[in-house]
C-alpha cells in the first residue's frame, strides 16, 4: 500500500510541476464553465413546429403567420425530430382536438407560448380553449445533457493522458529501468499509476454536475459509472505511455486515440438508435448510454449493471489485446 501512494504522489506531483499535465486536471471544469455559460441562451430560441400530414389549411396557414410548420410523412418521424437537441415541437389533430408534443426539457415560456399561439390560430375569436401538452419524458436540456456527456468522457481520457505523459517522462528519464532493481511488481506499478486516471474522473463528475446545476440524479450511481468507465481512460494512458517514444510521439498519438474513442459518442448523439449496433464495440458508447439514462432518470440498477459489464468487457478486451504490450513497455 505504500508503494502505491508513493507512485500515487510522484504522479500528482508532476502534473502539478508540468503546466500541460495541470492543464489537463483544469479542463473538464474549464470546458464545464464555458458549457454553463451558453446553456441560458437555449431558451432564446425561436418556436419551431412540426406535424403530421394532413392537417387543416386553414390552421396551418394561421400558425405560419407566428412559426414555421415542417410536415412529416408519420408520427415515428415526427417524435425522432422532436427528440433531437434543438427546441422543435409537434403538433397532433385528433376529433377535431389539438395536442401539443414536446420533449419535457423546454421551459415553461416556450410551452406558454406555444400554446397560445396554437390557441390564437386554433380559435381566433377568443373564447376559451385548451391545448393538451404530451411530453416524451426528457428533464434536462439536451445542451446540458450532451455536454455533460461529453466533459465526462474528456476527463476519462485526459486522466488516461497524465498516465500516459507520466510513464513517457519516465522513459525519458530512464527512471522505469531503476524501478526494475526495486522491491516493486509490475502490479505494484499498474495499479499505484492508475490511481490518478480514477480519482481525477470522480472528482470531475461531481464538480461538473454542480455547475451545470444538476440535481436530479443518484449520486451512488454516478459515482459506480464514473469509476467504471475511468477504465477506460487507465487502458488508453498505459497504451499511450508504452508506445509512445517521447512527448511529441505521445501527444500525436493522443490525437488519434482520442479521435477513436470519442468518435462513436458523437455518431449515437447523431445516429438513429437503430444503427446503434455498429458501436457496440466502443465502451465509451456503453458509458455515454449509461450517463444518458442516469440524468434523464431513467436508469435502474439492473440496467446500469448491465452498462457497466459491457464498458468494462469492452475495455478489457482491448486492455487483453495489448497487455503483452504494456508489460514489455513497463518492463523496457
Amino acid at each position: 500500500m505504500k508503494r502505491l501512494i508513493k507512485i500515487f504522489e510522484r504522479d500528482l506531483k508532476n502534473s502539478i510541476r508540468d503546466g500541460m499535465l495541470l492543464f489537463i486536471l483544469i479542463a473538464p471544469i474549464l470546458l464545464a464553465l464555458l458549457l454553463r455559460a451558453f446553456i441560458p441562451a437555449v431558451k432564446d430560441l425561436s418556436i419551431e413546429f412540426g406535424a403530421v400530414k394532413p392537417i387543416n389549411k386553414a390552421l396551418v396557414e394561421k400558425i405560419e403567420t407566428f412559426a414555421p410548420i415542417t410536415f412529416f410523412d408519420n408520427t415515428e418521424k415526427l417524435i425522432e425530430r422532436i427528440e433531437e437537441y434543438d427546441d422543435f415541437l409537434g403538433i397532433r389533430m385528433e376529433s377535431g382536438e389539438i395536442t401539443l408534443i414536446a420533449q419535457g426539457n423546454e421551459s415553461k415560456e416556450l410551452l406558454s407560448l406555444a400554446s397560445e399561439i396554437l390557441v390564437q390560430s386554433f380559435n381566433p375569436s377568443g373564447d376559451s380553449f385548451t391545448v393538451g401538452e404530451s411530453e416524451l419524458g426528457r428533464k434536462l436540456p439536451p445542451l446540458s445533457l450532451y455536454g455533460f456527456v461529453l466533459v465526462i468522457l474528456g476527463s476519462f481520457l485526459f486522466g488516461g493522458m497524465i498516465i500516459g505523459f507520466n510513464i513517457i517522462e519516465e522513459k525519458e528519464q530512464e527512471t522505469l529501468k531503476a524501478l526494475r532493481v526495486t522491491p516493486m511488481r509490475t502490479f505494484d506499478f499498474i495499479t499505484g499509476r492508475s490511481l490518478i486516471g480514477f480519482l481525477a474522473p470522480i472528482f470531475h463528475a461531481f464538480v461538473v454536475v454542480w455547475i451545470l446545476g444538476i440535481s436530479n440524479f443518484n449520486p451512488l450511481m454516478l459515482l459506480v459509472i464514473t469509476i467504471s468507465g475511468s477504465v477506460i481512460g487507465v487502458v488508453f494512458g498505459f497504451w499511450i505511455g508504452v508506445i509512445s517514444t517521447n512527448q511529441m510521439n505521445g501527444i500525436a498519438n493522443m490525437k488519434i486515440s482520442f479521435f477513436v474513442l470519442v468518435l462513436p459518442v458523437f455518431l449515437a448523439m447523431t445516429l438513429p438508435e437503430k444503427s446503434h449496433i455498429f458501436l457496440y464495440w466502443a465502451p465509451t458508447y456503453w458509458t455515454f448510454v449509461s450517463v444518458k439514462n442516469l440524468l434523464l432518470e431513467l436508469q435502474t440498477w439492473s440496467n446500469m449493471l448491465k452498462d457497466i459489464s459491457l464498458i468494462i468487457g469492452t475495455s478489457i478486451l482491448f486492455a487483453l489485446a495489448t497487455f503483452r504490450k504494456i508489460r514489455s513497455g513497463i518492463l523496457s
